[in-house]
């Protein structure tokens, strides 16, 4: 399975949990769905003022983000997963990443590119994730451990709410 960017075409955007829902165990036959935030600030006449956030969380339907072991990719994915992918990419021309992730996705994703075994959809995410410029919020990676994976800066958790301000009010597409 491949790391997962966002996804679930059709499903649900957000999810009202309760106690007792947190406390249930997580079943792997249950569908996902995706909650999505998007923020961005409008001037009058609907101008944006700054780039769209977009925040994605793969969740199972009880309410968990991950699966046996903390694994996300042990969750179910319906097939207009990649498509979705796909498209929040193409929108986008910067990806927030965190260290786990970052490492997760450089792992898998270069090879993608040219296995011709492999979907179209996920060929294309591949060379989308190469490309975009990924800004990755750690403390314990150092710049030269995320070079040669497309344009890729590191910055440190301390800086990223500015960091983020700065990525919403230089023009550009969406933020992943």
């Amino acid at each position: 399975s491949s790391p997962a960017l966002c996804g679930g075409a059709g499903l649900n955007s957000s999810l009202a949990m309760n106690e007792s829902d947190a406390n249930q165990q997580f079943n792997p036959t249950k569908r996902f769905m995706l909650r999505v935030r998007s923020t961005s600030q409008q001037l009058e006449g609907d101008s944006p003022i700054m780039r769209k956030l977009i925040v994605c969380n793969i969740i199972s339907l009880d309410g968990f983000y991950s699966g046996p072991g903390g694994d996300v990719m042990a969750m179910p994915f319906d097939d207009g997963f990649s498509d979705y992918n796909a498209e929040r990419l193409r929108a986008a021309d910067t990806m927030l990443l965190g260290r786990k992730s970052f490492e997760a996705f450089r792992s898998y994703w270069p090879a993608i590119a040219e296995d011709v075994s492999q979907p179209a959809v996920e060929r294309e995410i591949s060379r989308l994730n190469t490309a975009i410029e990924k800004v990755v919020v750690s403390n314990r990676l150092k710049p030269d451990e995320v070079e040669g994976w497309g344009p890729t800066r590191v910055v440190r958790r301390a800086s990223a709410h500015a960091e983020v301000a700065a990525l919403k009010k230089r023009l550009g597409r969406e933020i992943l």
